[in-house]
């Protein structure tokens, strides 16, 4: 009966754990003096302690977009490559965090929408320069994603790369 009980107490632990929301960044490349205005946080509610999903869904930080918007990419088999709608990646499990560098199409932003999502978030010392991190992404919409923890099972390309990277110190 013990081990009965302790096992459902268990469960239960996991299944609060799971629906537990993760932090992750979303980043921008851009020049370093940007960079400090290029990294925004973001909430991840996928079921991120489940080993080895398939598919990823991450939003995009408004004041990028104008607008709430999130994205579903789906794992290519085997590979490192992950596809959605207007949207692609190359993503993998470096030690303890997921690393996605994501590449957007057909995002039709409002420029508009952008510089209030801007004022509404960041402070004024801040919003000229958020302003032109959200304006280079408009122009070339790319991003890297980060999330702690290794959720992610490796593939076998993944592991032979940080196989190199472990060796090549």
């Amino acid at each position: 009966m013990k081990t009965f009980l302790f096992l459902i107490a268990s469960f239960v632990a996991t299944s609060a754990l799971a629906a537990e929301p993760r932090m992750g960044t979303y980043e921008v490349p851009v020049p370093d003096p940007l960079r400090p205005y290029a990294i925004y946080h973001m909430e991840i509610k996928d079921d991120v302690y489940t080993k080895g999903p398939d598919f990823f869904t991450f939003p995009l930080p408004e004041s990028l977009v104008g607008e709430k918007r999130v994205f579903k990419i789906v794992r290519v088999a085997g590979t490192s490559t992950w596809q959605g709608d207007d949207v692609s990646g190359v993503c993998q499990t470096i030690k303890e965090y997921f690393r996605c560098e994501v590449k957007f199409r057909n995002l039709n932003i409002d420029k508009s929408q952008v510089a209030a999502k801007i004022q509404a978030e960041f402070p004024k010392d801040q919003m000229e320069k958020r302003y032109e991190v959200a304006m280079r992404f408009v122009g070339e919409p790319l991003g890297i994603i980060k999330v702690p923890g290794s959720f992610f099972e490796r593939t076998a390309e993944e592991e032979k790369l940080s196989n190199l990277q472990i060796t090549n110190r």
